[in-house]
């Protein structure tokens, strides 16, 4: 049964969240930023107490403990505005355009516009689902975007893909509370 579908840009904006939240480097990335940032502007608070400074070392410590707890929101907004941008130079063509998707025997068929892929079963390292979209996670780090709401039998597809991920032992991942922070 083919499934037909579009995408609209905050559905391909939740799948490269989805993506770097997933990713152990950019995790890692901005746990540090946030200690490596603090630690450069706890300086001038060391700084300061060392120079008997009350007034400016009281500042400093304010500036670090308020940069310590605001950095993190400050960072992810920079990711969305980030990938906002990349959305609107690299995906402009699919956007708003009717997509199909088949689970078959051995493979997925995915038709956008003029274009047709097949994606074999052992290509497929996972089935992610979160509270608004489906991700079909494939080698080599890519990932399709399937959104839940635009799908007219939303039942049927959600049965179909995991009647395709139990006959070929495919891992399915549900994080149903993931939000972007």
């Amino acid at each position: 049964m083919k499934f037909e579908y579009y995408l609209d840009k905050d559905d391909v904006l939740q799948l490269y969240l989805y993506t770097a939240s997933s990713s152990e480097r950019v995790r890692r990335k901005r746990r540090n930023g946030k200690f490596k940032l603090g630690a450069v502007l706890f300086i001038p608070f060391l700084l300061a107490l060392l120079l008997k400074e009350v007034f400016a070392s009281i500042i400093a410590f304010v500036v670090v403990v308020l940069t310590y707890f605001f950095y993190p929101k400050y960072e992810s907004n920079e990711y969305f505005r980030y990938y906002q941008n990349i959305i609107s130079e690299r995906h402009k063509h699919k956007i708003g355009k009717k997509m199909e998707i088949e689970f078959l025997e051995e493979h997925i068929y995915l038709c956008e516009g003029q274009s047709e892929s097949k994606v074999h079963f052992s290509e497929i390292v996972g089935f992610e689902e979160i509270a608004e979209h489906y991700f079909i996670h494939i080698k080599g780090e890519e990932r399709l975007a399937l959104p839940k709401n635009k799908f007219d039998q939303k039942e049927e597809f959600g049965i179909a893909m995991n009647a395709f991920a139990l006959k070929h032992s495919i891992t399915q991942t549900k994080n149903l509370k993931w939000e972007w922070s």
